[in-house]
């Protein structure tokens, strides 16, 4: 950001779930930004592999991190941490986050536990109720616990933010972790007679792409419909109110959902195109997705179909095409080895047709 420009805090939400080396990674690539003003959040969804423990060792020192992306260092901790359960983080934390006055944003970390997995949308939930108890706060940002950041991620991803105040979500560009140079999300579009978001430039490389678009200048920066939940700068006042993540639909659907919902308010969406991370967990092109993945896609995509988006052409399209194709599709994959996709994608339409919301399939 330019001379004289403030820095507004940003409430950094790592949800995480049974990922201790990930989440540790990610936060050691978070001590290495050039952003002054955050703070680390991680919120453990109902962990069982030590995921807090492990989180206290690291912020000891205790744990050394040399990955392809970061390297251990020793001078950057201790980092002091405080711990909240649930309650007492929505409630906004206590008195001893005094303890935490006075050190640089990359030496300080809230760890939450939930309790239990609330899923994609509780656990982020509670970060983000956490955070809206801080007055300082201006934006959170929901960070995947698998992902590594480049050092200016958060810094260009603020200026867009900064430069228009109608601007209510902003996204980066996201690679994949396994291949540096591939693009997994380089802008988004929502299609609503299909009811779904869809991340572009998925597969490409940099190299591969026209300048304009491989500009991470300020024309670099881009207008969307749909910003992944991966990596997404949402602004406080946006989130005030009632304005949190459908915890109905426990995975998936939920980002969708959210930037739809943004969209009818009146909010912008934009991706800077500069601001880059790297993923581990972004699925590889061809990879077969899991019965749990089919089943809540599905689902979920039905209620947002059926329930949220607004104008009844909308609804009859989709429902036209997604009934229409989905025989074909169920056929073809209960013939093939896709019996898992097949069996997750029927289950979520027969409990979309029970009106099942929540965590349903284990």
């Amino acid at each position: 950001m330019s001379a004289g420009q403030s820095f507004p805090k940003v409430g950094v939400i790592i949800l995480s779930w049974n990922e201790w080396q990930d989440t540790i990674e990610c936060l050691e690539s978070l001590q290495k930004i050039d952003y002054p003003n955050y703070e680390m959040i991680v919120v453990d969804n109902g962990s069982t592999d030590g995921l807090v423990e492990n989180l206290k060792r690291w912020a000891k020192g205790e744990i050394p991190v040399n990955t392809r992306f970061v390297n251990f260092d020793a001078s950057s901790k201790p980092v002091r941490y405080i711990e909240y359960d649930r309650k007492t983080a929505e409630a906004g934390g206590d008195q001893q986050e005094k303890n935490l006055e006075g050190l640089a944003s990359s030496r300080k970390l809230i760890i939450i536990q939930s309790g239990e997995n609330l899923g994609f949308p509780g656990g982020n939930n509670v970060g983000i109720r956490y955070s809206l108890k801080k007055a300082d706060f201006g934006y959170v940002l929901l960070l995947n616990d698998d992902t590594a950041v480049a050092p200016d991620f958060l810094t260009k991803m603020v200026e867009v933010a900064e430069k228009d105040e109608e601007t209510g979500i902003v996204g980066g560009k996201i690679y994949y972790y396994q291949h540096p140079e591939r693009i997994w999300y380089g802008g988004g579009k929502l299609s609503l007679w299909r009811a779904s978001g869809y991340n572009q430039q998925v597969g490409k490389t940099d190299r591969a792409l026209p300048p304009r678009q491989n500009d991470e200048q300020p024309k670099g920066v881009v207008g969307a419909s749909f910003i992944t939940g991966c990596l997404m700068l949402i602004r406080r006042k946006l989130l005030q109110g009632s304005r949190l993540f459908r915890e109905d639909y426990f995975l998936y659907v939920e980002d969708t959902d959210f930037c739809y919902q943004a969209l009818q308010e009146g909010w912008k969406l934009k991706v800077n195109l500069g601001a880059r991370i790297w993923h581990k967990g972004a699925p590889a092109e061809g990879r077969e997705i899991s019965l749990m993945s089919s089943y809540y896609m599905t689902r979920n995509r039905l209620f947002f179909g059926f329930e949220t988006i607004q104008g009844l052409r909308y609804r009859i399209v989709f429902g036209l095409f997604f009934f229409f194709t989905r025989p074909v599709r169920l056929l073809m994959w209960g013939i093939s080895d896709k019996r898992q996709v097949a069996k997750g994608t029927w289950l979520g339409i027969m409990d979309f047709l029970k009106g099942k919301k929540g965590r349903a399939v284990s």
